[in-house]
């Protein structure tokens, strides 16, 4: 239950809260006095219906004394004062209703007349958006923001009007089929006719709320969260839940999406000129599905024209669930000129193994600060292949890894890393390489003194070295 407090003029709420504070000790006292003729009624009942228990004999003549004088039965007395309790009790449960409508209003204007009716709506807007969650806001009446359109119309009023308090939602392309599904699990049949019927639907007749969202956000930098369940097997341009979600691509700031490559794909052939942090998080149908840069007819389509390219603002990659190909990554950071971290994985499964290759030799990233590579390439292959196409002027961690156990440790490209080094003469201070053997394979230590010195000697800002 909402209460909306009226805008009211100070003057008018203090005269109201003396004036309600009075009514409601004048019906304190009359609430008092009904309950006590209610008690004295209630011990007058229960001792009649004592005495008859204890002395039938004595009731019977009195009753008969009664008739014979022609005064009033006793069944009489006791049919009246039934009546009194009940229209005493009638009474109190009217006046107890009438406190409570009184004690609500009293609170209405104790709350206009508050402390924080007076702070400034700047301040209200600022401590509105310390209420938001720090992750992506899920839209519930019992959180912020939609929990402040309840409190009063002040509030309402200021929620509305501040864009970055509706700039963030997380939605799931399941939501609109959460609207229709029963509570019940529906037959297979009545699923087919289900499925049918949203295909059907545009994207006026999907639920209000996050349009609405939307529209409230304006121009502010938009925060989304796509989810694509595994289940959503039809999801596409067909899908009102798609048009819904593109309209604010052009406004995404942070971006994070939860579904398969084609979906990722399709999603991210949008235009996004703000974006600045890129989060994607595979759900995969097998163990090599690989993110593909434009539709899964499609994989080596590398072209920069075919996609959103160029990210100019995209600032962070946080892709630690999806596998790249070397050659889609160094496509991705060519069109990503101002990237300053990026979190990845790299295998050689559908890599191009003979030239030319379908991206330049070696790219020139003047930007990259944080670069996380894990690779699940025993040979290295990829990893040599990804050194050799790079040049990163302001590298300063470089964090290297692949599985750590000893059987199965991948070969350390030590040549290719080396030249990468001095290629780059990047600034890096934190050196990080887990699972590599930096010998051959059957030695029994899989250190190499010698590299790792030079490692080092290649390296002058080099502050932390760590070899897992």
């Amino acid at each position: 239950m909402s209460i909306l407090l009226p805008e009211i003029d100070d003057a008018v709420a203090y005269d109201r809260v003396d004036k309600l504070q009075l009514s409601l000790q004048e019906l304190d006292i009359n609430l008092e006095d009904l309950f006590s003729q209610q008690r004295i009624l209630q011990d007058k009942i229960a001792y009649h219906h004592e005495s008859s228990k204890t002395s039938r004999r004595r009731s019977l003549q009195a009753s008969w004394w009664t008739n014979r004088s022609g005064k009033q039965e006793p069944q009489d007395d006791l049919k009246s004062m039934n009546e009194m309790l009940r229209v005493v009790g009638t009474r109190v449960q009217t006046m107890l209703q009438r406190r409570r409508r009184l004690s609500f209003s009293l609170e209405i204007y104790k709350g206009v007349l508050a402390p924080i009716s007076r702070i400034p709506n700047e301040i209200l807007q600022e401590i509105f958006r310390h209420t938001l969650p720090s992750t992506f806001v899920r839209p519930s009446t019992r959180h912020s923001p939609l929990l402040l359109t309840m409190i009063c119309r002040k509030w309402r009023s200021i929620a509305l009007s501040t864009p970055s308090l509706w700039s963030s939602i997380s939605t799931t392309s399941d939501w609109p089929l959460q609207h229709f599904l029963p509570q019940e699990p529906p037959s297979p049949s009545y699923s087919h006719k289900l499925t049918r019927f949203i295909r059907q639907q545009t994207a006026s007749t999907l639920p209000s709320q996050p349009l609405l969202w939307i529209q409230r956000a304006g121009q502010a930098p938009f925060h989304m969260e796509i989810t694509i369940p595994k289940k959503d097997s039809w999801f596409g341009t067909s899908d009102p839940y798609y048009h819904w979600v593109i309209q604010t691509s052009e406004r995404w700031f942070h971006l994070r999406l939860t579904a398969r490559s084609v979906n990722l794909a399709l999603l991210m052939a949008n235009p996004m000129p703000k974006l600045q942090c890129l989060e994607l998080v595979g759900v995969y149908d097998r163990d090599y599905d690989i993110f593909m840069l434009r539709t899964h007819r499609a994989e080596f389509d590398l072209r920069p024209e075919s996609y959103s390219f160029p990210w100019s603002s995209l600032t962070t990659l946080e892709a630690p669930g999806t596998w790249f190909i070397v050659d889609q990554l160094v496509t991705i950071l060519k069109g990503s000129p101002n990237l300053q971290s990026c979190n990845a994985k790299v295998q050689d499964l559908y890599t191009v193994h003979e030239s030319p290759y379908l991206v330049p030799s070696q790219l020139n990233h003047g930007s990259l600060s944080v670069f996380r590579v894990y690779m699940n390439d025993r040979r290295s292959y990829a990893l040599r292949r990804l050194l050799d196409s790079l040049s990163l002027t302001s590298l300063t961690s470089l964090f290297l890894s692949t599985s750590k156990e000893c059987s199965s440790r991948s070969d350390w490209p030590h040549s290719a890393f080396l030249a990468f080094t001095r290629r780059s003469v990047c600034p890096i201070r934190n050196l990080h390489l887990t699972g590599f053997s930096m010998l051959s394979r059957g030695d029994a230590d899989w250190k190499d003194k010698r590299q790792i010195s030079e490692i080092w000697a290649c390296l002058p800002s080099l502050v932390t070295f760590d070899v897992l």
